[in-house]
């Protein structure tokens, strides 16, 4: 996964945001060796002192890979261990050490692969076990997969009413002006070193020549020396100007007609939750339907979408108090079998339509 800088401050700031809105509920732990709750994510927002920062301030753990892991550690220290991974018992070989990450302490868990791989995780927790760290870690995908299914299924992130609020004033984020010298920065950089590469290539190869030969290089290599002179002057003014500017400003800071806001949440929070429940019941279709539907792994969650999308006809019997839900055609026999199985399995639960006394029947009309 490629992740830029600014993709890496949102998901920063985002955090930071929803930190105190949700220390505000949660009560504080007794002691400092439980955390109020734990962050679990890839290397979108990697700073070793952010996390720190989480940590020392808020009491909030994280648990991320590692970035830039250059040594080994001895295959010898590894243990073996068993774990659960996605409901599942698994073995591993894991093994713990401190490590030391811009001057700040952190536990540092990697697991040994067959192949000789070893995968660094670190977290500011300091009493989940090795093989609790290494199971939240590695069952993340279980979460990211959800949130992509959702998105894709449920229009997760589909907006449901227009407006904006105002952003705390007090807030700080990435000042735009400095993130975007430093940019400039980078990318001038990246041009002055691509010519210098160039430059010693044409005096390497000079070495290997007659004078006569070396002259006439060193001569073609003057326009590429200009050009990097060049750059190297345009370096120089782009920091002067980045010196005068702090890297974070507040949003009180930012010129008026610049400043950050945020959409609207409170719709869009109700509308989340009822799609999550709306998830939550799906599932339990999908884990009780296997007896009735042999491909349930393979499409099962696709004739649950079909069944949902299908048209149905409402028969309402206030004397007999029932709601009967009969369930149109679907696109093949297979489904229409499943489907009524389904049926009758519900039935059984006799669940009632909510702030009425009609109990739910469900039938098909495929015979």
């Amino acid at each position: 996964m490629v992740v830029t800088g600014e993709l890496n401050e949102k998901l920063k700031s985002a955090i930071e945001e929803t930190v105190p809105e949700i220390l505000g509920e949660v009560a504080r732990p007794a002691t400092a060796k439980t955390p109020v709750f734990t962050l679990v994510f890839d290397r979108e927002a990697y700073e070793p002192k952010w996390f720190k920062k989480l940590w020392d301030d808020h009491q909030v753990a994280v648990i991320s890979y590692r970035k830039n892991v250059q040594e080994k550690w001895d295959e010898d220290l590894f243990y073996t261990t068993e774990t659960e991974l996605y409901n599942n018992t698994v073995t591993m070989q894991l093994c713990e050490m401190g490590t030391a990450l811009s001057e700040c302490w952190f536990r540092e868990i990697r697991k040994l692969s067959d192949n000789g791989h070893q995968t660094a995780i670190i977290t500011t927790h300091p009493s989940l076990s090795v093989e609790l760290i290494a199971s939240r870690m590695f069952s993340r995908w279980a979460q990211e997969n959800y949130f992509k299914y959702m998105r894709e299924n449920f229009e997760f992130d589909r907006m449901v009413e227009y407006g904006t609020q105002a952003v705390d004033p007090k807030r700080t984020i990435p000042n735009p002006e400095y993130r975007q010298l430093t940019y400039q920065l980078k990318k001038k950089r990246e041009k002055k070193s691509r010519l210098d590469a160039k430059i010693f290539k044409k005096i390497e190869d000079g070495q290997q020549t007659t004078i006569e030969e070396a002259m006439e290089n060193i001569a073609n290599s003057s326009d590429l020396i200009e050009q990097a002179n060049s750059y190297e002057e345009e370096i120089e003014e782009l920091l002067k100007q980045r010196k005068g500017k702090p890297a974070r400003i507040s949003i009180a800071e930012m010129p008026e007609e610049k400043r950050y806001n945020k959409l609207l949440t409170e719709g869009k929070k109700f509308k989340n939750a009822i799609l999550m429940i709306a998830y939550r019941a799906e599932s339990a279709l999908f884990n009780i339907m296997g007896e009735y539907y042999k491909n349930k792994e393979k499409d099962g969650r696709m004739l649950l979408k079909e069944i949902f999308s299908t048209h149905a006809d409402l028969y309402p019997d206030y004397k007999d108090k029932t709601l009967t839900v009969t369930l149109h055609t679907l696109s093949n026999p297979r489904a229409n079998q499943a489907a009524k199985q389904l049926c009758d399995f519900l039935n059984l639960t006799e669940t009632k339509y909510p702030y009425t006394n009609l109990k739910i029947i469900y039938k098909t009309m495929a015979t």
